[in-house]
């Protein structure tokens, strides 16, 4: 499974790009990869579940076991390599961005911060992978639906977040 989601419950959720490679958690000088994520609560991290879950259950989901080899030492080794990263001196001014970003403060002092608007969870269908798929279930169909229907589109602006747009 490729789903970029985190969510807590069914209430909370995080989906976007976040990847778990390396090169997304690199610090200093070099390349970096960023990823972008938007926070969904109530309903939409409620969708978001039920989606993930379909994924999981479907017949293109495979255990992580058939696929990755074993790390017994894995968690042990990303516990130094964070102990490692927080003391090095090239994590300060990544430290000091934080702190000094606009939702440091106001998160610090408990002030909410959400911005509140209507979403639409679209997803493909998760036989997609084996050629399965609903008419109509793959995402460009799903989202060029929605689009067009005088009920759903949007009056004024659109975002959109997704971990890849791939053109066919």
């Amino acid at each position: 499974m490729h789903n970029k989601s985190f969510t807590a419950d069914g209430a909370a959720t995080v989906v976007g790009g976040r990847n778990v490679g390396d090169i997304y958690f690199a610090y200093g000088p070099g390349e970096h990869y960023i990823d972008t994520d938007v926070l969904a609560l109530g309903p939409a991290a409620a969708e978001v579940s039920t989606m993930f879950d379909a994924y999981w259950n479907s017949a293109s989901a495979y255990p992580a076991a058939m696929i990755l080899p074993d790390a017994p030492d894995g968690l042990t080794r990303l516990q130094v390599a964070v102990a490692t990263a927080k003391a090095s001196d090239q994590a300060q001014p990544y430290f000091a961005a934080i702190t000094q970003s606009v939702l440091h403060g106001p998160l610090s002092a408990g002030q909410e911060v959400i911005e509140w608007v209507k979403v639409t969870l679209i997803a493909a269908d998760p036989l997609k992978g084996l050629g399965q798929q609903d008419a109509g279930g793959l995402l460009g169909e799903r989202l060029t639906a929605l689009l067009t229907d005088q009920a759903t589109r949007p009056a004024a602006s659109l975002d959109l977040i997704s971990a890849y747009f791939v053109r066919p």
